[in-house]
């Protein structure tokens, strides 16, 4: 089965436990690692999970752990599969801005600025028609979950957004296999999507741009 490599620690901490327990139970491997504190990700992995968390606490020792961020850029640019929500999207992006203003630099796996917004409304309902085919759905496939307004993201460069809705055109986006959602997903229900997650690829394709 696909072994998907699980981002847990003190920042990365909110995922839908029947999410993670529904991969498990239909073949996934997960294996948990730290980008606040590890060298690189487990051995064998196929997929990068990175859920939301409390990114604006910790994004200066994120930032000071190049080590991960050089294994997550390399397993991007060799076609690896990473998805990220939330406050992971942050952390992908070229740089994040804090709300007092300051600029850190971060994963640069996507060419966007995130900022934070402290006083979000809670996540909201959402749902997304997938326009663009990618690793993580097909064209016409919904993904429905939560919207995450703590982060938004700007683009710095062009980047794919796979939605069809106007609306929703920065709420998933994608930059090769890296793919970033503002919108939490629960696979529970989804099975079309839970599918595509647990499919690994034939051969690692390599991407065309980072």
């Amino acid at each position: 089965g696909m072994t998907g490599a699980v981002a847990f620690d003190d920042t990365f901490v909110h995922y839908f436990p029947d999410t993670l327990d529904l991969l498990e139970l239909s073949g996934a491997h997960l294996r948990d690692f730290s980008p606040l504190s590890d060298d690189g990700l487990p051995d064998g992995t196929d997929v990068v999970y990175l859920g939301c968390g409390q990114l604006h606490r910790y994004a200066g020792v994120l930032a000071e752990n190049p080590c991960m961020i050089t294994a997550l850029r390399s397993f991007a640019r060799a076609g690896g599969r990473v998805y990220a929500e939330g406050g992971a999207a942050a952390y992908l992006s070229s740089q994040l801005e804090l709300a007092s203003g300051r600029r850190l630099p971060m994963a640069g796996l996507l060419p966007t600025i995130a900022r934070h917004n402290p006083t979000a409304p809670p996540p909201t309902p959402a749902e997304i028609t997938v326009e663009k085919e990618c690793w993580l759905a097909t064209t016409g496939d919904s993904l429905r979950g939560y919207k995450n307004h703590t982060w938004r993201l700007e683009p710095l460069a062009r980047v794919d957004s796979i939605a069809r809705e106007s609306a929703h055109q920065l709420d998933i986006i994608r930059a090769g296999n890296v793919i970033a959602s503002s919108v939490h997903l629960n696979l529970v229900g989804q099975p079309q999507t839970l599918a595509q997650f647990l499919s690994t690829p034939a051969s690692v394709v390599h991407a065309s741009r980072f």
